[in-house]
């Protein structure tokens, strides 16, 4: 193993551990820190998904630390993937790495690609600064601040040094200090290479930091050894289960497409009211053995069998979140909503996989990608490659059977990206 990748969730952990399986490294992706195998894969990149976001920053920063105690040794190239709109613990898991690995931090998290830009060490979407984004309105992790240096220090007082990109190549190696978090600014791909060149020659990629954008500059940067590319895509005779645990407005307006184009679209969010309202959360057999949530299985199956693709969304529209707000008046709290929805909906899949044997699976948010994966005992996942920059394939093999799982944060896409993903496979 050559690199370690650290990400916060499982979405940014396919969408990083892609930048290097695209171009033929191994790599190899656990679902979460639980299941670090004590005897590591034969690979060149190892991902680790802490699953720190929705975490507390005490939890976050002591997960990093036992990651790095666990696997970190002298001379590993380390890289923190941080959010590409910075939600989640960024300030504790830049504290913990930085207290455990006692070298500078070279944090670039811009994403040109996607749109994701920094500028004067502020945050921009589209070129509209972070905090007036669609993501200010996230539900769950409001992004309200386009400040770099203060959502660095939220938690914990670090020190950062702005490097703008005209000051690039005036940066010496002698004035580089251990205990420094060095944040670069980045508008274009032009200027994301440039970085790396720098980086490089400072030494950077030993312990480094971003999101994806940045991770695609490793191939020129580490000494990998390359292998055939194991991505080995469906054929047209096999229909798309799509499952969206996203409540951000850019999923909704795709799921809306997607009605447009004809694709069965199944909202989840009365069942799942239902659901957190009378059933205890432990006794999961209650509800799979309930007549909806069956009749439900058999309306999809039937779909599936027909070889048409489904959509099963928690929710499909801002209204319906409305049901879910109601509820933490009646004393449930945000992680145990979010715990009920991740349980109903991934017990719903793994009762669809019983009836049919789907080879491809999407998957919107990264809380619902990792619930799903433990649900089906799937640990661990190799890369593989991107249907578009942002949308990142990954493979597992369950049951002797090997099964594609398509995945995108759900914060990221065109309207018509369901669409796009279907016809991806129709090809062949």
């Amino acid at each position: 193993m050559k690199l370690l990748i650290i990400a916060d969730d499982f979405t940014g952990s396919l969408d990083t551990g892609v930048q290097l399986s695209k171009n033929n490294i191994s790599t190899y992706i656990t679902v979460d820190a639980d299941h670090i195998p004590d005897c590591l894969p034969d690979c060149e990149a190892i991902v680790i998904n802490a699953n720190i976001r929705h975490t507390t920053p005490k939890s976050a920063f002591e997960t990093i630390f036992a990651i790095l105690n666990k696997l970190y040794y002298e001379g590993l190239n380390v890289y923190i993937k941080t959010d590409s709109v910075f939600r989640g613990n960024i300030s504790a898991a830049f504290a913990a790495s930085m207290k455990f690995i006692n070298k500078p931090l070279y944090f670039i998290p811009a994403y040109p690609e996607l749109g994701r830009t920094t500028k004067n060490s502020f945050a921009y979407v589209d070129g509209e600064l972070l905090e007036k984004s669609v993501f200010s309105n996230d539900p769950r992790t409001p992004t309200n601040s386009s400040d770099i240096s203060s959502i660095i220090n939220k938690n914990y007082n670090l020190n950062v040094q702005c490097i703008n990109y005209n000051n690039l190549k005036d940066i010496k190696k002698s004035d580089i200090k251990n205990n420094n978090i060095y944040l670069f600014d980045c508008e274009n791909n032009e200027q994301l290479i440039e970085i790396g060149n720098i980086v490089d020659e400072l030494n950077g990629y030993l312990f480094s930091a971003g999101c994806a954008g940045f991770a695609s500059t490793f191939p020129s940067h580490i000494e990998f050894k390359h292998s055939e590319s194991i991505l080995q895509k469906q054929t047209n005779d096999k229909p798309l289960l799509f499952i969206s645990g996203s409540a951000n407005a850019i999923t909704f307006k795709q799921l809306k497409y997607a009605e447009k184009c004809s694709f069965p679209v199944f909202c989840l969010s009365e069942q799942l009211n239902t659901y957190i309202n009378t059933t205890n959360i432990d006794n999961a057999q209650e509800f799979i053995d309930d007549l909806t949530f069956q009749k439900l299985v058999e309306e999809t199956s039937i779909n599936l069998h027909n070889n048409t693709s489904v959509i099963l969304a928690t929710a499909t529209e801002k209204n319906e979140l409305l049901n879910f707000d109601l509820l933490y008046k009646k004393g449930k709290n945000d992680e145990q909503i979010h715990n009920y929805i991740a349980e109903y909906t991934s017990n719903l899949v793994k009762s669809i996989l019983e009836r049919v044997p789907l080879t491809n699976i999407v998957i919107f948010g990264g809380d619902m990608v990792a619930a799903i994966l433990q649900k089906l005992e799937i640990y661990e996942v190799r890369a593989g490659g991107e249907i578009i920059a942002g949308v990142p394939i990954c493979q597992a093999v369950k049951d002797g059977k090997q099964i594609n799982f398509v995945t995108k944060s759900g914060g990221f896409g065109s309207d018509n990206l369901i669409p796009i993903i279907q016809n991806y496979f129709m090809k062949g």
